[in-house]
């Protein structure tokens, strides 16, 4: 697992390297210019792509022009200098539009401030027909398609990817105060989205139905909602690589949202979540670094996800991982999880494996309550400064009669270490049909272990029959 903290650069891929690098497209058309003091010259933009044919490029020189372009051609549309060459929407409408391009075999903005309009960039193939698909080769595949290295600031969505687009690459962008930074349309897919700095917007990315998109080498930061939002059958993204800090939340997938991988982010310093899985199954969150958020990650009614090998560390008011409501199936693994409020908390979930974790520092390790039953808890260590386990409600001191009557039983807690520094190795209240087997409770033990309870108001007891006389080597 790499440790990855602020301030330390992002090391680009050697793709995302040459699509940088290929900054004016190869083509075998002709060169128009804009503005400038050629001979020829034209002074509107949108004079100079009406005039071009595709394959075309059509360069900007340095100036303010106050347009709203739109275009059904491949052509590739380059400023002179993305802090000087300036298209500005006047407030309303799109500002640069690629409409109907479902025939276009590449596009290309690159070096521009794109400003003050409903939308910055517009894409959309124009088509509701299946077998038809958008064909934008990027520098990545030896051609020029994709949105890199311009200025997007003061639009309703700074670029937006429409329906039934693929392959499109938005590289090395800076998004400011934009509604939304990007936006992937339905069924768009297989697009790309590297090395952009999204800042201060309401949302920095945003996906609806959005599929097979690679998103990564980001810098996504005090946007005033979500870093990024992906709602509905958001399928098979992979974000990776990116630091996201200083959000409302980090990531978040809503509602049927599968098959995503989520991995090597360093996610902090956001004001709600670092990670929210709602209604969400079959996800996988591994190798990431989640510090100072309120809380780490968060599934709601979300099944079979495997969240693994992650650093969650001093989340200021929640648990490290919360897994809340019918959240069943689920994996938690050789995650690290210290200095938290709490390390894990499991709310009326079921049948989740929770293996190989290191529980440190946490005020509490592993809680679980409100009939969370059938659980596996194995080969864990738990070093937290007062509980490592709590099972029921002793916290809250407060039992109802249904947790008495069908409370957190029927969960295995087996091969565990408990260290001795904690106030209490582990405590229950309200469930009591509970397997403590073969655990390391600090010392080697020769007679059974003890776990002491209450069940409804009286005391009660459980035992580990046979406790290891050794730690584990986890």
């Amino acid at each position: 697992m790499t440790f990855l903290f602020l301030g330390i650069s992002i090391a680009p891929s050697i793709a995302i390297e040459n699509l940088k690098k290929s900054s004016i497209p190869i083509s075998s058309g002709n060169t128009l210019y804009v503005g400038g003091s050629g001979e020829g010259n034209y002074s509107k933009i949108q004079d100079a792509i009406d005039n071009a044919t595709d394959g075309d490029t059509v360069f900007v020189y340095n100036g303010t022009y106050y347009e709203n372009i739109e275009t059904e051609k491949s052509i590739n549309l380059i400023g002179e200098n993305r802090e000087t060459t300036v298209i500005d929407g006047g407030g309303y409408h799109f500002v640069v539009s690629f409409r109907n391009m479902y025939l276009a075999e590449y596009v290309s903005v690159q070096e521009f401030t794109i400003q003050n309009g409903r939308t910055g960039i517009t894409y959309d193939t124009g088509i509701n027909n299946l077998n038809k698909t958008t064909h934008l080769i990027s520098p990545i595949h030896t051609s020029s398609g994709g949105f890199s290295n311009n200025i997007i600031i003061n639009n309703e969505i700074g670029i937006s990817i429409g329906w039934r687009s693929e392959n499109i690459y938005i590289v090395g962008n800076n998004f400011f105060n934009n509604s939304k930074g990007i936006n992937l349309d339905t069924t768009s897919w297989y697009n790309g989205i590297f090395n952009n700095f999204i800042s201060e917007n309401n949302y920095g990315i945003c996906a609806d139905g959005s599929l097979f998109n690679f998103i990564s080498e980001n810098i996504i930061t005090l946007n005033k909602n979500d870093g990024m939002y992906f709602r509905s059958y958001c399928d098979s993204n992979e974000i990776k690589n990116n630091i996201i800090c200083n959000n409302n939340n980090g990531i978040f997938f809503d509602y049927n949202c599968s098959g995503n991988i989520i991995s090597d982010n360093n996610i902090s310093s956001n004001e709600q979540k670092g990670i929210v899985i709602n209604h969400s199954n079959s996800n996988i969150i591994e190798d990431n670094i989640l510090i100072k958020n309120s809380m780490g990650i968060y599934l709601y009614y979300s099944s079979y996800n495997q969240i693994k090998n992650n650093y969650i560390s001093n989340q200021k008011h929640d648990a490290a991982i919360r897994l809340y409501y019918l959240c069943n199936k689920n994996t938690v693994n050789f995650n690290i999880l210290s200095n938290n409020e709490v390390g894990l908390i499991l709310f009326r979930s079921l049948q989740n494996n929770i293996t190989g974790n290191k529980f440190s520092e946490n005020a509490y390790g592993l809680y679980m309550y409100e009939e969370s039953k059938y659980n596996m808890i194995s080969r864990n260590i738990f070093k937290n400064r007062y509980y490592g386990i709590i099972v029921g409600n002793p916290i809250l001191l407060t039992l109802s009669i249904n947790d008495f009557l069908d409370g957190s039983n029927f969960n295995k807690i087996i091969n565990n270490n408990f260290c001795i520094t904690q106030n209490e190795h582990a405590i229950f209240d309200g469930c009591w049909k509970n397997i403590w087997k073969q655990n390391y409770w600090g010392r080697p033990r020769v007679l059974p272990k003890i776990i002491y309870g209450g069940i409804f108001l009286f005391p009660f007891y459980n035992i580990d029959w046979h406790p290891a006389k050794e730690p584990y080597e986890i």
